[in-house]
């Protein structure tokens, strides 16, 4: 017999490689399937009222990984978004169970929030969705709607940009593939046509044109509509209860405020000396990494006895508090698309979002200031990136990240803020 190493030996160690590298490559699969990922929010914050009380949604994508047999011998790990839609108590922040909207491998025909009406919040979800506000359970949708309007069924659309929410109608509208126009019944699945001559032509139009024609006694009347009010209805439509639309903080935030008895602003040094008497209409926005004041000023007519005026000779800093990167926060009139600064009563105040310092992770701070100058209440909000922003009548909420590394593996959990508007009680929800 020849020397050497035994064959079964050789075996043996063959074994043990192969064995070494398949228990390696199962660990590796097994570490891909628990590894943790932070949960994503895909969609903005809505507030709805059902049975007395409101609530905050929202939808959020978990990444998840499965084992795949059909290729190779070796399984093959599958990532996949859960999508789930949350709901919280406004003002408690309590949590109610989520509801699974379903499992996507891509992020084409995602689940999305198309906006409230009634007690319905509808959904985009591979199909229209019209669940419960306050037991998410589907009331309808599109095959409810398409049962019902039977003469629709060939230009009955399947895509989630052919579906607005109307806050003015307080209807779902839908656009048909043979771009007509429809709005669903007050009561049942009915579709009526939103029909341009019997709409007629109203003051709202005006809205639609950008030039006005000036009647004898000099004021602006309403031309002509350039194209349908139906499809201008749809193109416009807006839901209630979406939160403000921003890139940045300060789109969020006015710099001033004209009530009954005195303008006021938050103001810089700079800023204060190249104000203009004119600017009493302009609610500004305020940019920079300044500190500012809150100023106090009379307004009057002007020499020609048409338009009010500031009075700058007049004005004066008003309390002690300084505010660095100051503004106060807005509102928005869904119907009439305006935003307006937050005005609040019992007393007389203003909501100003605030930094602490000019720190790269510097959270932000929600005061309520009187307009005599005080501060009511000042809550730190731990955020130092604002991503969403919701007012309510009862809460501010705020949506964001205490670190601003977005986008990494380090990244911090999204946080949900809520805040009682009368005492500045806070609620920190963590995804």
């Amino acid at each position: 017999m020849s020397s050497g190493t035994p064959p079964k030996t050789i075996f043996n160690v063959l074994a043990l490689i192969v064995g070494l590298f398949v228990l390696g490559a199962m660990v590796s699969v097994v570490y891909q399937l628990v590894e943790p990922f932070p949960i994503e929010r895909t969609s903005d914050f809505w507030t709805g009222d059902a049975e007395g009380h409101s609530q905050l949604y929202f939808i959020t994508a978990e990444i998840k990984h499965k084992f795949d047999f059909s290729r190779t011998i070796m399984p093959r790990v599958v990532g996949y978004r859960r999508y789930t839609l949350h709901v919280l108590d406004i003002p408690g922040g309590k949590t109610r169970v989520p509801v699974i909207l379903g499992d996507l491998e891509g992020r084409e025909n995602y689940p999305r929030v198309l906006g409230v009406t009634g007690e319905r919040i509808w959904l985009w979800n591979d199909g229209l969705e019209a669940r419960d506000l306050e037991t998410l359970a589907i009331r309808g949708g599109s095959p409810m709607i398409r049962e019902a309007n039977p003469e629709l069924t060939q230009v009955f659309p399947n895509a989630p940009e052919f579906f607005r929410v109307s806050a003015r109608l307080n209807r779902l509208l839908v656009k048909s593939l043979d771009a007509r126009y429809f709005a669903l019944a007050e009561q049942g699945w009915k579709l009526n046509l939103l029909d341009d001559e019997q709409l007629g032509v109203t003051d709202f139009d005006c809205r639609l044109i950008h030039q006005h024609v000036l009647s004898e006694s000099g004021k602006p009347t309403c031309g002509k509509v350039w194209y349908g009010k139906a499809k201008y209805l749809f193109e416009s439509a807006r839901s209630k209860g979406q939160a403000l639309w921003g890139t940045t903080v300060p789109d969020f935030l006015h710099q001033n405020i004209r009530g009954k008895n005195g303008w006021y602003a938050l103001l810089s040094i700079e800023e204060r000396s190249q104000l203009s008497d004119s600017a009493i209409d302009n609610p500004g926005k305020p940019y920079s990494d300044v500190v500012r004041l809150f100023y106090r000023a009379g307004f009057r007519l002007d020499r020609w006895g048409k338009e009010l005026v500031l009075d700058l000779d007049g004005i004066e800093v008003v309390g002690n508090e300084r505010f660095l990167k100051g503004g106060m926060l807005i509102r928005r009139d869904i119907v009439e698309e305006v935003n307006y600064t937050w005005r609040l009563e019992s007393p007389a105040s203003v909501f100003v979002l605030h930094q602490k310092t000019l720190e790269e992770h510097s959270p932000w701070r929600l005061a309520r200031l009187g307009l005599d100058g005080n501060v009511i209440w000042q809550v730190d909000m731990g955020l130092s990136v604002i991503q969403q922003y919701l007012p309510t009548d009862q809460t501010v909420v705020f949506g964001g990240y205490a670190t601003s590394a977005q986008g990494t593996s380090m990244k911090s959990p999204f946080q949900i803020v809520m805040i009682d508007v009368r005492n500045g009680h806070t609620v920190i929800h963590s995804l």
